[in-house]
């Protein structure tokens, strides 16, 4: 895979193409899926209580927006829309460590068995709305939203004031009518609002993550215990 869809992007970190390597893309997938696993493509995993759908984004856009975002091996991230837990498991390798917020339940709790079979002992999931992310281990040093979503100066998540000021946030964006990655920088803020100063951007168009706050609660119980054995929660 390396080789084939990551290389053609220009990603060519060598921790991040190690933790490509590693991390089997497929596995993370529900079973009736696996067989698109290895295909250079979003993978359709299903619809939210609302009805909107949920993609597992293809393995050169996660690439792109790791490489852009460049976690440290000492630095603790979040995962946001974190589906299967394939990117939270990839993040994982390449930093201190990450947690993944799951909104959808059902997608929460195979994140938290995917993780567990492939014993990714420094990540975690938590089955809580996307928007309000997980204060109990802030600060973060870097996010990553897997998706496109509204620009933050329209409409500021919660998790954007639990990254560290300096901080970096990364996600799918529509700017000048181009549809993008971007990364931001934390910058100290002016008000009562954490605010943000665009970094770097690359075209590369993302499905919208949906309804940041919205859809059906998740069920978290059984999720929460997953990353309380691990020290996160």
């Amino acid at each position: 895979m390396v080789e084939t869809q990551i290389a053609p992007v220009g990603v060519r970190a060598p921790a991040l193409c190690a933790a490509l390597q590693q991390v089997p893309r497929a596995g993370f997938l529900p079973d009736r899926l696996q067989a698109l696993g290895t295909m250079d493509e979003h993978v359709r995993l299903g619809e939210d209580a609302n009805g909107a759908p949920r993609f597992l984004l293809r393995a050169a856009a996660l690439a792109v927006m790791m490489e852009l975002l460049a976690p440290q091996p000492q630095e603790r991230g979040l995962d946001i829309g974190c589906n299967c837990g394939y990117s939270t498991a990839l993040l994982s390798l390449l930093g201190e460590s990450a947690i993944g917020v799951e909104e959808d339940a059902a997608l929460a709790e195979l994140a938290a068995q995917k993780l567990e079979q492939c014993e990714a002992e420094t990540a975690a999931i938590i089955a809580a709305p996307h928007a309000s992310g997980h204060a109990k281990s802030a600060p973060y040093d870097y996010v990553l939203v897997n998706g496109t979503c509204r620009p933050l100066h329209e409409d500021m998540p919660i998790f954007a004031s639990q990254l560290r000021v300096g901080g970096r946030l990364i996600c799918g964006q529509i700017l000048r009518g181009r549809a993008c990655v971007a990364l931001y920088r934390r910058a100290a803020a002016k008000g009562a609002q954490p605010r943000f100063v665009l970094a770097a951007e690359r075209d590369m168009p993302l499905p919208p993550l949906p309804a940041f706050g919205g859809g059906k609660p998740a069920e978290a119980a059984g999720e929460q215990s997953f990353a309380k054995t691990r020290g996160f929660a």
